[in-house]
């Protein structure tokens, strides 16, 4: 008997750990209490500073004010939309909104992180700064995700901006398998920069490094960047985008939605459609790398040069079951093709200026 009760013992302290792993914490806009209750809310800092790896945050409907960029460095789990009473949950109507007051970044998930989760949560007026304001060349608007193996389900992006040199307006990602799910990317823009060097950034999310992220049903729209990339810039390997609508974005560069910068970037079963540049690639600039396209339709995408729905800069594309229509260009409407290029079961509808323009090279 006396060998059975330390067993026992061993057994209720793993139990009870456990419980206390998954803890859930209630936060409110004007939280001042330990965050036990719903009554006794906490406020969001103390309520992530305070709390224990593996933990959840339930954030309460309101309009969270952020003055300095909320932390996250260690597993945890933030869900929007609860109205205050028991579990009663719905993100659409009790919206749960972080609001950067476009003058600081609304959260960095650091690299000391990993698995974090954030669903349904709004990301307003996010502001990345320049190299001036803060030591460091890299912050998205919205949210900095350094954390490998972080899920970001059912949040919409709105009105962020970035002018830091490698930024973005919404999201900045530098981890490995990334999950970007059922998202709404609205009105987010990377704003011109004077730095002496890099430049660069999406206007919704930049992959600046990193493998086998995912960005899965989710819909860009009015995005827009100085720079490359009006919704997103990849230069990540192993880069998946699908079932996503790109709509209404803006590169004063290249890439009106999208731009793929080396690596390899995979988009499938999507839309990308009314984009545009003020250069090359109206819908998609490829800039080297391995571009795959399965099952994409570009419509009335319009660069002011080349390559309406699509421009190959030395990159190996293929594409298969995809459409451009009605793309415009003052060459290439459809494809401008500058490289490596395969097609199966592609068609080209009324686009402007020859459908595929191909050259050897620049």
């Amino acid at each position: 008997m006396s060998c059975k009760l330390p067993i026992c013992y061993i057994i209720i302290c793993f139990i009870s750990l456990t419980l206390s792993a998954q803890n859930v914490i209630y936060v409110a806009p004007n939280g001042v209490s330990d965050g036990s209750t719903w009554a006794k809310a906490s406020n969001i800092k103390d309520a992530i500073a305070y709390a224990d790896s593996g933990d959840e945050l339930w954030l309460r409907q309101g309009t969270y004010i952020i003055t300095e960029t909320l932390e996250v460095d260690f597993s945890l789990k933030l869900y929007g939309g609860y109205s205050g009473v028991g579990n009663n949950r719905d993100p659409e109507n009790y919206q749960s909104i972080l609001n950067g007051g476009n003058k600081v970044s609304v959260l960095d998930v650091t690299s000391r992180a990993s698995e974090v989760l954030l669903d349904g949560l709004y990301f307003e007026n996010g502001l990345a700064r320049s190299e001036s304001e803060i030591e460091d060349l890299s912050e998205g608007g919205g949210l900095s995700l350094r954390g490998d193996g972080s899920v970001i389900l059912n949040c919409v992006f709105r009105n962020n901006n970035s002018r830091n040199s490698m930024g973005s307006g919404a999201i900045y990602i530098w981890a490995d398998d990334v999950l970007v799910e059922n998202c709404i990317f609205e009105n987010n823009s990377v704003l011109e920069n004077y730095a002496e060097y890099g430049n660069i950034g999406g206007g919704a999310i930049h992959i600046r490094f990193g493998a086998n992220n995912v960005i899965k049903a989710c819909e860009f729209k009015n995005n827009s960047s100085y720079y490359e990339g009006g919704a997103i810039h990849s230069f990540a390997d192993n880069a998946h985008i699908l079932d996503c609508v790109f709509e209404g974005n803006y590169s004063h560069n290249r890439g009106g939605a999208i731009f793929l910068n080396n690596n390899s970037l995979t988009v499938s079963n999507s839309v990308i459609k009314n984009n545009r540049s003020a250069i090359n690639g109206g819908g998609l600039f490829a800039n080297f790398g391995e571009l795959t396209l399965e099952n994409v339709r570009f419509e009335n995408n319009e660069a002011e040069e080349y390559g309406g729905g699509l421009y190959n800069n030395f990159g190996t594309i293929k594409i298969t079951n995809s459409l451009f229509f009605k793309n415009q260009a003052v060459a290439g409407g459809g494809i401008y093709n500058a490289e490596d290029i395969e097609l199966s079961n592609v068609n080209f509808i009324s686009n402007e200026h020859t459908a595929l323009y191909t050259t050897p090279h620049l």
